[in-house]
């Protein structure tokens, strides 16, 4: 099981497209109503001593999230002493890296950064020199020897003006996510059609051709976990992010959520009820129409548990955004026999391109 624990909604950053920041509680168009505010209030109002059932759960992995978790780092030094056996993971802005204990750092096994490329890119949506303070936090664990999965995670969105080739890392879509739907999908859709999906031909095709001529696979995650899936025949079933099925997050309030983004929609259960049990959380929640019925729904296996459920574009919308991922389906397909060549030759195995190897909360389709 994957649990993400949301330690405060407070953040040191105010990006441009974040709803988890420091304004929380003042975005625009956006009133929370008595139920959110119980649920996701600014700051962690259980005693962190309500998680101990997950100590039951094998295989358990721990991302700490936010807002910014590095905020609360001395709740982080807790729950990492409560869980000895769990893998850690941190999705972080990268800013106050280097504050963090390093015997607790070397313990985190996964170390997600948001980056969105290049300089000019993520300064305009993070903030002034937010791109500078995010390599010299990086460089600084480095220096002090972390040498675990450190992966750049962005996003990409109309209004960055960036392009997926030149930012390429670990990437979510800033779409589906505000309502009426008519005010960005026109720009959206033009923005998809001339720059996103052109990128990832582009990327796919450096893909390819690192992978043949210099005999490296480039650590791009969608990709290795799309080609992998492939390499092995398998059939997906469900969101491949696991959530409301093998992963959930814990809200602020002590509620048990499919997601940390959904902070809209009703929690599963509450960590303080008395029945309270984490076995009975798997298998909770499942994507529905349309992805269920999509003819690449194996591959693919749902594209967002949360813009399944909300679809604030609408249906309509919400298979516009589709058209990426049956795109980057038909582009894995293109470059599957490179992959396989260099296999047969014995130059890589099929668990070289096993990657995330578990749920490390990154997302295969972006």
């Amino acid at each position: 099981m994957l649990l993400f624990v949301t330690l405060t909604q407070s953040c040191n950053l105010t990006c441009t497209y974040c709803g988890s920041d420091e304004n929380y509680e003042d975005i625009e168009n956006i009133t929370l109503d008595e139920y959110e505010r119980d649920t996701h209030p600014k700051e962690m109002t259980y005693d962190i001593s309500k998680l101990e059932p997950f100590k039951e759960i094998e295989d358990l992995a721990i991302c700490f999230y936010g807002g910014e978790p590095l905020l609360k780092t001395r709740v982080i030094y807790k729950i990492m002493d409560m869980f000895p056996n769990a893998r850690f993971c941190l999705q972080t802005n990268a800013t106050l890296l280097k504050t963090v204990k390093e015997d607790y750092l070397m313990k985190i096994d996964t170390i997600l950064c948001s980056i969105d490329g290049r300089p000019e890119i993520t300064n305009r949506c993070r903030g002034a020199n937010t791109y500078e303070r995010i390599l010299e936090n990086v460089e600084c664990i480095k220096a002090k020897g972390y040498s675990h999965d450190l992966v750049a995670r962005m996003t990409v969105s109309v209004e960055q003006q960036g392009d997926i080739y030149e930012e390429h890392v670990h990437w979510q879509l800033d779409c589906n996510w505000d309502t009426p739907e008519s005010q960005r999908i026109l720009d959206w859709c033009h923005w998809r059609d001339t720059s996103y999906n052109p990128g990832i031909s582009r990327l796919a095709s450096e893909f390819e051709r690192v992978l043949l001529t210099e005999h490296r696979i480039l650590p791009i995650a969608p990709f290795t976990g799309i080609l992998y899936s492939f390499l092995r025949g398998e059939r997906v079933t469900g969101v491949r992010c696991g959530s409301g099925i093998t992963s959930f997050n814990i809200t602020t309030g002590g509620g048990v959520s499919s997601c940390p983004i959904a902070a809209e929609l009703e929690c599963i259960t509450y960590i303080h009820n008395k029945d309270f049990d984490p076995k009975k959380l798997l298998n909770s929640e499942k994507v529905g129409e349309p992805c269920v019925s999509c003819d690449i729904f194996h591959e693919c296996g749902g594209r967002c548990l949360y813009a399944n459920q909300t679809k604030w574009w609408g249906e309509e919308g919400f298979l516009e955004v589709c058209k990426t991922i049956r795109h980057l389906m038909d582009e894995m397909h293109r470059i599957l026999p490179a992959v396989q060549k260099v296999i047969e030759e014995g130059v890589f195995t099929v668990e070289d391109f096993h990657y995330p190897t578990y749920n490390n909360s990154i997302e295969v389709i972006p």
